[in-house]
């Protein structure tokens, strides 16, 4: 899991860049709930933009 801190650098590149479809809050804290149902297991997070959801 990354930390704040690389969140908040992700976010500032993408506002950079003008890119505004990353995913919101909410989603990120749905892929986490999910990554944790399966201790142990592999998961795959295909997205579209700059790794905001699935940091």
């Amino acid at each position: 899991m990354m930390d704040d801190t690389a969140l908040a650098g992700i976010l500032a590149d993408a506002a950079a860049r003008d890119f505004v479809m990353s995913c919101e809050e909410r989603t990120g804290a749905l892929l986490a709930t999910l990554a944790a149902s399966k201790p142990g297991g592999r998961l795959l997070e295909l997205g579209t933009g700059t790794g905001a959801g699935a940091s």
